[in-house]
């Protein structure tokens, strides 16, 4: 069973559904970046399934900027639909709370900030989430 909560956290006993996503390299508007499962591969979100995801881990080149996760087409593509803003305020490592559902077929990409093309979100930045099947 998963329950996901409107503002964020995830309750589950699967621990099989679990997913730790991590950015590979730092994403901007000029170069999005889809994230990696435990594996290494570009993360799509298998037919039949939503990844839910709960908490993200994060680290941004600049302070003060909006920036955007969501579903691509492609790996490393164009955001087809925004998932999740994250409005960064430090330019540390951020421990927050999310919620964001990714569709299936879907890859799961950054998109750096809406603003300005050389802010980044760091590499290493991670998402953390289950995934289910619908």
């Amino acid at each position: 069973m998963v329950v996901a909560y409107k503002w964020g956290g995830i309750a589950f006993d699967d621990y099989a559904a679990v997913k730790h996503l991590v950015l590979p390299s730092n994403a901007d508007e000029d170069a999005p970046v889809t994230f990696h499962d435990e594996a290494g591969n570009n993360y799509q979100v298998p037919s039949g399934k939503v990844f839910i995801a709960g908490k993200i881990i994060h680290q941004a080149t600049s302070q003060t900027e909006v920036y955007r996760i969501g579903e691509s087409a492609s790996a490393d593509g164009a955001l087809a639909k925004v998932r999740i803003r994250i409005n960064v305020t430090q330019s540390v490592w951020n421990r927050d709370d999310i919620m964001g559902v990714f569709d299936a077929d879907t890859y799961v990409t950054c998109n750096g900030t809406a603003n300005l093309s050389s802010q980044e979100l760091k590499a290493e930045s991670s998402l953390d989430g289950v995934e289910i099947t619908i």
